[in-house]
């Protein structure tokens, strides 16, 4: 999705634009399509019905619904591609009025017709409405898995923009789960399918979500060029309004790194486009941002006018929004004033029936309420038990929490405490050994000839004791983490590691200054180990790379190669990923993987600091 729509302009462009247009086009075009329903052939019935189902799919929904129902009971559209069309489309209705499980209910019929006849674009299209559905509901996972369907369909159809457009909306849900670098690998994935096939909504779309993403993460520096690419796109397909997002976008930037000259002179021009466009949101949200930036410069007078100006146009806004609230809510006074006085002439003739028919309703409502209230009753019952189970289970988990906590804790100490001794103790009195040995060495030589390869041999041993004992208490506490903090402690490790083999790595860290509690560092030290082990020892990779990033509210480790990847129930049980878990646990982190096999591997690690 293309995500610089404000939300209040979503509500007054679909209330506004898609009612009008619906009302414009169709009202005359569907009175002539019901007519020529009653006297067509029975081969255009499919057809007309499907016509009347689109045209009344915005502007009157129970009777998209109804048209629906037609269409699939008539004899005539048994057709397995047709029914697989109706279901998806009567779905789509039902998400339009917010009745999801209907819309959930319907569609996953139509899927398994078309899966049954490998209708592949009504497949692509069935998938990727139910991610849209379990978006909106902020099911993440199914949302994620129904546009993962869709853009495997797209990929058999060969259909690029379908590719490009789905990939966008894979990343939008990594987005919303505040998984930054897997959102930013799909994004420049779609950004590549638009460019290589020179599909310009495409490009548009994904280098305006990876600029997005750069904004969210304080890189201003990074999103800018991706906002410049944007605007690029709006100007080769017209798109004025998009360029007047993608203006804000850059002024907004700009502004936040503090050059104030370029943020007036884009907003400037967005002024001129929204103007030419005529759009009272879009004013509002240009004088909202010279209001802030304004106040950043401490110009509080010239401040306090656009935001003025800003509340007028909002005001202005939601007077329009709420004149045509009033419209259609008379418009439906006035039909349903209509319905109840021919349902009225109809019930004078059955009085007495209707009589009795009260009488049965008020039984059944008696009997109904009884119901209810024993229901209710149980209910609260139930949400007490359960209330009191979660509130035991919490306890449970913070007490083994701080169980692990606490043996985590206590390991890290006792490996500092062996380093120490180790270094201290075993390596100094090795050092002074080696010493004493060397010259003892020499004399020895000089007298015994005959003993000279033995001696060299046993001063390579005591060499070897030396530096195995360095290196045991390097690894048991890294000197350079207490010393000189986590990135110089990784660099040396990434160094030791696979500086002399036949990996290539990188590393790069963003925004790390000073020291973190001494808790988060060794974790993070820990975990990194592990991954990097994990690649040396499983992933087949040729290249690494590593990511430190600490944004305002968390440090993120990535962890990235090109192996050979693996399914994710693959890696459940074993000892490295229960102790990474264990540890970001006690740190109230989270810990992900995102691998298929055959596409690498990316390890996301996020820490709260």
């Amino acid at each position: 999705m293309r995500g610089r729509t404000h939300p209040k302009l979503k509500i007054f462009l679909t209330l506004g634009f898609v009612s009008i247009l619906y009302s414009l086009c169709y009202a005359q075009n569907t009175d002539s399509l019901e007519l020529e329903l009653q006297s067509a052939d029975d081969s255009l019935t499919a057809s007309i019905y499907y016509q009347l189902i689109r045209a009344h799919e915005y502007s009157n929904p129970k009777k998209a619904i109804h048209y629906s129902r037609l269409s699939l009971t008539h004899p005539h559209n048994q057709e397995k591609s047709i029914q697989a069309r109706t279901y998806i489309n009567l779905g789509k209705v039902y998400k339009n009025i917010s009745e999801y499980d209907s819309a959930v209910k319907v569609m996953l019929h139509g899927i398994r017709i078309a899966e049954e006849i490998d209708d592949h674009k009504m497949m692509a299209m069935g998938y990727n409405s139910l991610g849209v559905i379990f978006k909106i509901n902020k099911e993440w996972d199914n949302a994620l898995k129904y546009y993962r369907l869709s853009n495997e369909q797209c990929v058999l159809l060969e259909y690029p923009m379908g590719i490009g457009m789905t990939l966008s909306n894979i990343g939008t849900i990594y987005g919303a789960r505040n998984e930054m670098d897997s959102a930013m690998k799909y994004y420049k994935q779609a950004a590549q399918i638009g460019e290589k096939y020179d599909l310009i909504d495409v490009q548009a779309t994904s280098y305006n979500n990876i600029g997005e993403q750069y904004a969210k993460l304080d890189m201003e520096g990074k999103a800018l060029p991706y906002f410049f690419k944007t605007l690029k796109c709006d100007s080769i397909t017209n798109n004025l309004m998009g360029s007047v997002f993608t203006l804000l976008n850059i002024a907004n930037s700009y502004k936040v790194l503090e050059d104030y000259s370029k943020a007036f002179e884009y907003f400037e021009i967005a002024k001129l486009r929204a103007e030419k466009v005529g759009s009272k949101q879009l004013m509002s949200m240009y004088y909202h941002g010279m209001s802030d930036t304004y106040e950043r410069l401490g110009k509080n007078k010239e401040a306090l006018t656009n935001f003025k100006l800003a509340k007028q146009l909002n005001d202005s806004i939601f007077n329009e929004e709420k004149s045509l609230q009033l419209v259609r809510m008379q418009t439906q006074y006035e039909t349903e004033k209509k319905q109840l006085e021919i349902e009225n002439l109809s019930q004078k003739s059955n009085i007495q029936q209707l009589e009795i028919q009260k009488k049965q309703g008020l039984i059944y409502w008696m009997v109904f309420g009884t119901l209810a209230l024993l229901a209710f009753g149980i209910l609260i019952f139930l949400q007490f038990k359960s209330k009191q189970k979660r509130k035991l289970d919490r306890a449970i988990i913070q007490e083994q929490k701080k169980g692990i906590d606490a043996v985590i804790h206590a390991t890290e100490e006792e490996r500092k405490r062996i380093a120490k001794d180790l270094h201290d103790g075993v390596g100094q009195q090795l050092s002074g050994l080696k010493l004493f040995f060397s010259k003892l060495k020499d004399d020895l030589i000089t007298k015994k000839p005959e003993m000279k390869e033995q001696l060299i041999e046993f001063n390579q041993v005591l060499d070897e004791a030396c530096t195995d004992v360095r290196s045991i208490s390097h690894q048991m506490m890294p000197k350079t983490l207490t010393e000189q903090g986590l990135v110089a402690a990784i660099e040396d490790m990434l160094n030791k590691s696979l500086g002399l083999s036949n990996f290539e790595y990188e590393f790069e860290h963003y925004g790390i200054k000073g020291r973190f509690n001494e808790r988060i560092e060794i974790s993070i030290y820990r975990i990194c180990q592990e991954l990097i082990n994990n690649v040396i020892k499983h992933s087949k990779a040729e290249h690494v790379s590593i990511q430190l990033i600490k944004n305002e509210k968390h440090l993120v480790l990535l962890v990235e190669d090109d192996g050979t990847g693996f399914l994710k129930k693959e890696s459940k049980d074993g000892i490295g990923q229960l102790n990474m878990s264990s540890r970001i646990n006690t740190l109230n982190g989270s810990f992900s993987y995102d691998s298929e096999p055959g596409r690498g591997t990316v390890a996301t690690i996020r820490v709260p600091i």
